[in-house]
């Protein structure tokens, strides 16, 4: 059963996108949430432009996983995870840049 109370703003929209794939829905979700992902991002990654990158990983990912969104967790807890494990891949990627710059 969708959670049709979810707080995150575009949670509805999503779930239209997910079921129909319906761009105006996904438009919609996408920049009803952003704030929100931003926020999470900039406090995990400390910088906007690290953040602005694992957002936009993190809206990717949104589209890609769509097809298995059913509504049964909650859309912020979705995103959330999403905009995590983007953040996640900055922090490697960055780490692996700043060990090659120390090698040389």
């Amino acid at each position: 059963m969708p959670h049709t109370a979810d707080p995150c703003p575009g949670a509805e929209d999503y779930l239209a996108f997910a079921r129909d794939r319906a761009p105006a829905a996904l438009d919609r979700a996408l920049r009803a949430c952003a704030d929100r992902a931003y926020t999470q991002a900039r406090h995990t990654l400390g910088n906007g432009a690290d953040a602005d990158d694992a957002v936009q990983e993190a809206f990717l990912q949104l589209v890609r996983t769509a097809p298995q969104y059913d509504g049964t967790v909650p859309f912020g807890a979705w995103l959330g995870r999403l905009v995590r494990i983007a953040c996640l891949r900055v922090l490697r990627s960055d780490r692996r840049r700043r060990r090659r710059e120390e090698a040389v």
